[in-house]
């Protein structure tokens, strides 16, 4: 007797399909009517997606649980956007599997001029586009690779102190912007905007979601921003606060902390949203203290302003085993979407002779897992420092190491899953990288593309 996979039980069919891969299950949907009809059931597009490397590998940590809310036509256009993801996965890890990963495509470059204000007010590159997002004299701007054209997104009325942005689900971005305006530009503000793109997809627009004005004796203002969760972190009047606004319910809170002032001041602190608790990375040289602010002090839900203390009290630092270079002082440290860190500094390796760049992800403190190993590799880092989640899952970090003259860009993957890290060295094109360090813009791992500057030249860089 002949048994067909059309005659099994449903419930069998779909513990097949877990097995499969995206795009084979999105075409078994076509081989016959009994599986078109399966196919019309939410069930079947929920667990082909979960099957899926970019699913994996989305920033929101709660994108696998979200599937059960979406209804039949979304998934299915998420399924389609997938499929061409994981295909994209699959050349990009053959890739990876290069000792020293390769250009495999034409390295483009346009001329910007010498004093480019992308060299260092560069925010970030609209996710999936060839579009950066800058500030430069009081106005939010948008540099287009393709046409090489800039246009105003947004007047800010003051000068920029510090940003932040998130990614969001929708694929906009939200960002956040410390401000000093007025007359005298003495007049301490927030601006919180949306940026997205135009509805026939040439360019991006930015439209101001929250723009509140702070005390006058407020300073150092740290911005972080979440979908649903704004806010920024200040020292005033000797002390350190979190100001927090529910985008939703328009409710405003006003946290004291014992947060110590100079990671204010000098801005060395970093933020993530996990769960809906504020996570705050304070960088201190050998050592990293790691603040939670949890969820129930922030006004979720809350539709008028409240006020609230913390105290931390004396934390637990983290210490790091590698000595650090004590001239130059760590080099850069960011937080993950799920709480956790990178941190890159310079050291000295053994005997002292010569400098290395040590690179070390960090879990979340309130997780007793192993750390990943330390990567260790030569040269001194430039101090450029871009921080990407690859389409993979992984974490890519991408530095320019060097020494004197020329440099090298070095790629740090770290596979969460397996708790690993591997730096591959990826060849910079002629004449590129032999004067002064270039400065990263931004890697776009999604596509395979890290983007550099120098000199007045925007070199776009394909590796996958």
């Amino acid at each position: 007797m002949v048994a067909f996979l059309a005659d099994l039980p449903a419930d069998v069919i779909f513990h097949i399909l877990s097995k499969m891969r995206l795009r084979d299950a999105s075409s078994l949907a076509g081989v016959s009517r009994t599986f078109r009809k399966l196919s019309g059931d939410r069930s079947f597009w929920i667990i082909a997606l979960k099957t899926s490397p970019s699913m994996h590998s989305m920033s929101n940590p709660r994108i696998l649980d979200d599937l059960y809310d979406m209804d039949l036509p979304t998934l299915q256009q998420l399924a389609q956007h997938c499929i061409k993801s994981d295909l994209h996965i699959i050349e990009l890890d053959r890739n990876w599997s290069l000792p020293r990963p390769q250009i495999v495509g034409e390295v483009r470059k346009w001329r910007l001029g010498d004093r480019s204000v992308l060299e260092t007010n560069h925010l970030f590159q609209f996710p999936g586009s060839e579009l950066f997002v800058f500030y430069s004299s009081k106005l939010l701007k948008c540099f287009n690779f393709g046409t090489g054209e800039s246009t105003t997104l947004l007047s800010l009325n003051g000068y920029v102190g510090s940003a932040s942005y998130d990614f969001l689900p929708d694929k906009s971005v939200l960002l956040g912007l410390a401000l000093r305006g007025g007359s005298r530009f003495n007049i301490p503000m927030l601006l919180f905007t949306k940026v997205g793109l135009n509805s026939d997809k040439s360019g991006i627009s930015a439209a101001t979601v929250l723009q509140p004005t702070l005390a006058t004796d407020s300073d150092c203002q740290k911005p972080f921003v979440s979908p649903r969760m704004v806010g920024a972190v200040q020292s005033r009047a000797g002390g350190t606060e979190i100001l927090a606004y529910d985008l939703v319910s328009g409710g405003h809170t006003v946290i004291v902390t014992d947060i110590p002032l100079n990671y204010t001041i000098s801005r060395r602190l970093d933020f993530s949203f996990y769960f809906d608790s504020l996570y705050m990375l304070a960088d201190d040289g050998p050592r990293a203290l790691v603040y939670c602010c949890p969820k129930d002090l922030l006004p979720y839900g809350k539709q008028f302003a409240t006020t609230a203390t913390l105290t931390f009290g004396d934390p637990e630092p983290m210490s790091f085993p590698t000595k650090i270079w004590k001239r130059r002082g760590p080099v850069c440290s960011l937080m993950l979407p799920d709480a956790s860190f990178v941190k890159i500094h310079d050291s000295l390796s053994i005997p002292g002779s010569h400098f290395v760049t040590t690179f070390r992800f960090w879990e979340r403190s309130d997780l007793e897992t192993a750390l990943a190993p330390e990567i260790t590799v030569p040269g001194m880092c430039s101090g450029e420092l871009t921080l990407q989640i690859a389409p993979t899952g992984c974490h890519v970090v991408a530095s320019l190491l060097g020494l004197g003259q020329g440099c090298s860009l070095i790629l740090i993957r770290y596979d969460p899953e397996l708790n690993s890290c591997s730096s591959h060295e990826l060849e910079l094109p002629a004449g590129v990288g032999s004067g002064p360090p270039p400065n990263i813009l931004a890697v776009d791992d999604h596509r395979g593309i890290v983007w550099l500057f120098e000199g007045g030249d925007l070199f776009s860089i394909p590796y996958a």
